[in-house]
This record gives C-alpha cells, structure tokens and sequence, in this order.
C-alpha cells in the first residue's frame, strides 16, 4: 500500500507549480515508505523535478537528504549537493553542506572536502560559524574525513579561511591535536 501511495505521490510531484511542490517536498521524507522501490522513485522524481525547475533545486535536495535512502543512493544524493555548491544562494548553503556530510565515507571525504573548499570562501561569518558547527560535528566522529582534511591542506598551500577554522576546531579536540600541528 505505501509503494502505491508514493507511487501517486511521485507522479503528482513534477506537474505542481513550484510554491506547491516545495511544500510537498518537504513533507515528502514522512510520506515516503523505506523500500528499494520507494527510495529509487523519490530519486527519480526529485530529478524530473530539479530538471523541471532549478528553484526546486535545494528543496529536492534537502528533502533527499532527510529521507531514509539505503545507502546505494549516497553517492548521487553527495554528486547532486556538490553540484549545487556553486550555484545556491548562501541561505540554502546549510541544507546543502548537512546533506554532504551526511553522505561522508571514506571514499568520498577528499572529494567532498574539496568541494566544500572552493564553494565556502566568500559566505558570511554567520553563515561559517553555522557550517563549522555541522562539518565539525562529522569530523569529530569520522576519521577518514579528518584524514582527507589534513592531507588536502598538507598538499595544496596556502590555506583557505575555511581550512584554517576548520583546522582550529580540530584542534581543540585532543584525539586530533597533535595531527593538526603536523598538518600545518
């Protein structure tokens, strides 16, 4: 009966107009059952609905994010929030660097870090202080991304305003401190 619902739901979704279709976006990750099927089809129709309209762009993306995707889908929610890095007004940057995060492995910390690198140096102060707070919170429990994060400053000097703060919030933790000090 779920896969039905969202079945209907995801065919409804494309042919919104846009303040309707962010609304059902974000009521979407509740309404949406945790099946193969079901999470394959909220990809799909959150792709019909970013080609149809870039507006819905961060929406579908946040919605993706909060959904209960397996794991599979990790890659293309992380490739489709990197994409839009560039392209997001600095208000949608959170919901954009949490779903990142939120899809950090070992083999994608390099690759996310360095997107966050090159889209995060003109935010605002207020803007850094909210992202540190979410990038710290994953570097203080992901080593591969504490990893990654030294060696990309380690071999491309000098560092960004981002790498350094996020460099001295990792140094207040003990477990990476000595690491930090090496790194820089």
């Amino acid at each position: 009966r779920s896969l039905e619902v969202s079945t209907e739901i995801f065919a409804v979704l494309p042919l919104l107009d846009a303040p309707a279709c962010r609304e059902v976006l974000g009521h979407l990750p509740t309404l949406v059952g945790g099946s193969d099927a079901e999470a394959d089809g909220m990809m799909e129709a959150a792709r019909a609905v970013m080609a149809a309209d870039r507006s819905l762009l961060v929406p579908a993306i946040g919605a993706l994010s909060e959904a209960s995707l397996p794991a599979s889908h990790a890659h293309e929610l992380a490739r489709l929030a990197a994409a839009a890095l560039p392209l997001a007004d600095e208000s949608d940057l959170p919901t954009l660097v949490r779903t990142l995060v939120g899809c950090l492995s070992a083999r994608s910390a390099g690759r996310v870090l360095r997107a966050l690198r090159s889209a995060l140096g003109p935010v605002s102060s207020q803007t850094v202080g909210l992202l540190l707070e979410v990038v710290g919170h994953a570097l203080r429990v992901s080593t591969p991304a504490v990893s990654s994060l030294l060696r990309l400053c380690a071999s491309s000097p000098p560092l960004s305003r981002w790498d350094v703060l996020l460099l001295l919030r990792l140094s207040t933790e003990p477990r990476h401190a000595r690491a930090v000090a090496a790194a820089v």
